[in-house]
């Protein structure tokens, strides 16, 4: 009996010591594979290594490591280059990134601050409902040149961010190159926001709704099927078939092909820009993107110190004679319910919702039946051909978006904004 317990006690001791060593290697490979505890492995996307990348984003634009610990302290000296991707978002993005952490960024709302024509001559600060901004305009090929010609982003190398802008936001990713020609200045990084493509299609039609019907409406004409013609009467598969629609306009802008036709060769260059160039968020998630551009750039709330860091703007502003010139009316941001509007979850995502709905103070009743687009109808089968490679492109950029993301999912540091958790629109 005794010799039947003690063996049975050895058993038991080998079953205690195997289960620690499997949990002990289990743990290690967890920690191997993302530095943290519980990541699953995220398998990265498919590179396309036989394909060359144009000299403009190549060499002007730095490459995204998929290590975080690789990758964080150049980001932080790297210039964040916001590709502003029409019906995106960007309205809501630049009051988070400017309302509520106080960054400084170059778009092409700065221009709006100009109030003397001596204004474009010299970079300067301007303030516009409480949101700081450089008085360029990043949206045309002539603005960035101009842009280029005042060394907007030549500070940057040597860490003085008091007159360059914290974010720059434009359209123009090829064009925009320019800004790092200079050998003494730092690469852009690219960071945007992607719409899934049959989406952002229905919602530029309604967005030609919406401009049509204000111009009736101003001309002293109806909004609606008045019987006069017009943008506003098209039907989705009117639309579809019109001169308005875009063909794969992300794949072409991604390989700077405009016009012509587009080949396998172009589509695997704009997945290979994506893979290697560009951080992607997803319009489904804003909110996790923007806290991971955050955290990513070592965004701080600058809002929480604002005095302060003005004070010392000004005078670097004083010392380079640079005079800051502040947009008439009020600072928006200092209203009660700006931050929980714009600097949360729930707000970001109501924001988001109220612009891309904006089309529902009109009839709403009958829009809603005009724009929707059914799967399988003939206006949904015309814009799947006009966007085919947009449409590969876009799930190939799901899988890089994926994996990007992934150890900041699980780390525990996606928690949206200020206390709100970040989760998903539907």
């Amino acid at each position: 009996m005794q010799v039947t317990k003690h063996r049975f006690g050895k058993m038991l001791l080998c079953g205690v010591l195997s289960v620690c060593i499997l949990g002990t290697f289990a743990f290690l490979m967890s920690v191997t594979n993302f530095g943290t505890v519980g990541s699953p492995t995220v398998d990265p996307p498919t590179a396309y290594l036989d394909v060359t990348l144009p000299r403009e984003i190549d060499v002007h634009f730095a490459d995204w490591k998929h290590h975080e610990h690789d990758d964080e302290t150049t980001t932080r000296y790297d210039v964040p280059i916001f590709w502003s991707i029409p019906l995106t978002g960007n309205d809501v993005i630049e009051e988070y990134l400017g309302g509520c952490l106080g960054l400084i960024q170059a778009s092409e709302v700065g221009i709006l601050g100009n109030v003397d024509e001596e204004d474009d001559a010299s970079l300067k600060e301007v303030d516009i409902h409480g949101l700081s901004y450089i008085n360029v305009d990043l949206r045309t090929r002539h603005g960035i040149e101009h842009a280029t010609r005042m060394h907007l982003i030549d500070d940057h190398k040597n860490g003085d961010l008091s007159l360059t802008p914290d974010v720059v936001h434009t359209p123009l990713l090829y064009e925009s190159a320019q800004l790092f020609e200079n050998p003494n200045v730092n690469q852009g990084k690219i960071i945007t926001i992607l719409r899934d493509p049959m989406e952002r299609a229905v919602a530029l039609y309604q967005q030609i709704i919406i401009s049509e019907s204000w111009t009736k409406s101003a001309a002293g004409g109806g909004f609606m099927n008045d019987g006069s013609g017009g943008a506003n009467m098209m039907s989705l598969s009117d639309y579809a078939e019109s001169d308005y629609v875009e063909n794969n306009w992300l794949t072409r802008t991604l390989c700077n092909k405009p016009t012509g036709r587009i080949t396998e060769v172009d589509l695997k260059v704009a997945k290979e820009i994506l893979r290697r160039k560009v951080l992607v968020g997803l319009y489904d998630n804003v909110p996790l993107a923007l806290s991971y551009f955050k955290h990513k750039f070592d965004w701080v709330n600058n809002k929480n110190n604002k005095h302060h860091l003005n004070q010392q703007r000004q005078r670097e502003l004083k010392k380079r004679s640079l005079v800051t010139t502040v947009q008439k009316g009020g600072d928006f941001t200092k209203d009660h319910n700006y931050f929980y509007s714009h600097c949360t979850t729930i707000g970001v995502e109501e924001a988001l919702k109220k612009e891309s709905e904006g089309w529902l103070w009109m009839k709403a009743e009958q829009l809603d039946q005009q724009t929707q687009l059914v799967k399988g109808s003939y206006a949904w089968t015309l814009l799947k051909r006009e966007n085919e490679f947009d449409i590969e492109l876009y799930e190939y950029a799901k899988t890089v978006h994926e994996y990007q993301f992934s150890s900041y999912r699980h780390r525990g540091r996606h928690r949206g904004m200020k206390n709100e958790h970040s989760r998903g629109r539907n």
